[in-house]
């Protein structure tokens, strides 16, 4: 059986990835910081390592370079982890050797599809390509040079190079996209094919892309799915349409069965491909759920549940700065902090019951505040913490990771969820404290 090794000093999110792959059928095993995960890799190689970037001790990113340096190891896939979207920490990563990165937190398919990818284990969808003719400007970490890309799919690009980079080259890449898109593109990759030039035919590297952010992601899907539609003055220009034709043969009748045929399985085949995409994505909501659930109720001080709240805000939601407030009084008149992450000036102080948390305390359910309103007093999703019917408090979230661009109805659902166990958790650690019922006010008592 294939087996993984997956690599994270939060607990909360090492039980995530595993649930997320076991389902797969993939043997996971574990280990909590990266001098345990060197120790694993070196007596039993997994075939494949999936590897948390910021650990306490060693990273990482120190962790891959090692791998990558041991001629034992090397070819050992290593995809690492980031909640971080900074462009010197993406650099940092590139630079140390991995063959894949993603961002936390996981929010489709996509940690499957690397996994299966890098293993060979999965069916290789066939991205469609664009042919183009536009300027790339690339950073190989020692130099920016400027050459041209001849075509782009989802996945990478062909650029066109008198001298090829070695394979394995790792690059920071820029290009912009034509109209109607009129959209930058950033995208780290490196060199997985080198075409030297032959005849009249220049040579060139195939770059895969190692990380997109979401709307450079987004807008190359709506670029290679057909959305961009050329007018006839661009029939030469940046982009042409690139036509897929069966080969010229037989009798015309003949040619088109084969083609309806053809575009019928390939239509059922994007049907279940769609159909394994929504499922995996439900399996990821309801495993997030889950992993919430277990760490809240495995916590026995209210410490440890506070700091299992923490990580499930980082790690499962990509909430950058949040806060747990709890009520002073009932009737609440104001919400007091015991736990905040990223807050600054006002956000940590108690907060008047008022606006979005007092919509989530009223009603008993989350709330989500409007996206396009940024400042202190716009947080961005509010839910009560509640056990039973009672309300203790509200979990705030203030800003997202830049990589979370917006909370859905899963999160939405997972916030909910996050209250309801939260408040229960606290309430039964605190009960096991004391004696008789548990209201707000012992609960602050019991957090300071």
């Amino acid at each position: 059986m294939t087996r993984i090794l997956v690599v994270d000093d939060v607990k909360l999110f090492r039980h995530m990835e595993a649930r997320v792959l076991s389902w797969r059928g993939y043997q996971i095993d574990e280990a909590a910081s990266g001098a345990e995960a060197l120790e694993k890799i070196r007596k039993n190689p997994p075939d494949l390592v999936l590897l948390d970037m910021f650990m306490p001790g060693m990273t990482g990113a120190e962790v891959c370079q090692q791998l990558k340096s041991d001629p034992a190891l090397r070819s050992l896939p290593v995809i690492l982890v980031t909640s971080s979207s900074r462009d010197e920490d993406l650099k940092q990563a590139v630079q140390a050797g991995c063959d894949e990165l993603l961002t936390k937190p996981l929010q489709d398919a996509t940690l499957v599809r690397k996994v299966e990818d890098l293993l060979g284990a999965g069916v290789k969808r066939r991205f469609p390509r664009v042919r183009t003719s536009m300027q790339v400007s690339f950073e190989d970490f020692k130099g920016i040079f400027f050459e041209y890309a001849r075509d782009v799919s989802r996945t990478g690009v062909f650029i066109e190079m008198e001298h090829p980079l070695p394979v394995g080259a790792r690059l920071k890449l820029s290009f912009g996209l034509p109209a109607p898109f009129h959209q930058p593109v950033v995208a780290y990759g490196r060199v997985v094919r080198q075409m030297p030039a032959a005849d009249d035919k220049p040579g060139g590297v195939g770059v895969a892309f190692l990380h997109l952010d979401e709307t450079s992601a987004r807008v190359l899907d709506a670029l290679v799915a057909g959305s961009y539609q050329p007018g006839l003055d661009e029939a030469l220009g940046a982009f042409s349409r690139l036509s897929v034709q069966l080969e010229d043969g037989g009798p015309q009748p003949v040619r088109e069965a084969e083609q309806a045929q053809t575009g019928l399985l390939r239509s059922e085949c994007e049907e279940l491909r769609t159909a394994l995409d929504d499922l995996q994505r439900e399996h990821l909501r309801l495993s997030a759920a889950v992993v919430l659930v277990d760490s809240l109720q495995a916590a026995v001080s209210p410490a440890e549940i506070l700091t299992a709240a923490r990580d499930a805000l980082v790690n499962l939601l990509g909430a950058a700065a949040f806060g747990l407030f709890l009520c002073q009084d009932s009737p609440a008149s104001r919400l007091l902090p015991v736990l905040g992450n990223g807050l600054v000036g006002a956000e940590a102080d108690p907060l008047p019951r008022e606006g979005l948390w007092e919509q989530a305390l009223s009603s008993g359910q989350p709330q989500l505040g409007a996206p396009a309103r940024e400042g202190l007093d716009a947080p961005r999703a509010a839910a009560p913490i509640l056990d039973g019917e009672r309300r203790l408090g509200a979990v705030v979230i203030h800003r997202l990771y830049p990589q979370k661009t917006s909370l859905g109805a899963a999160d939405l659902q997972l916030l909910a969820a996050l209250g309801r166990h939260l408040g229960r958790a606290l309430v039964a650690a605190v009960a096991r404290q004391r004696a008789g019922e548990i209201g707000a006010r012992a609960l602050l008592d019991s957090l300071g």
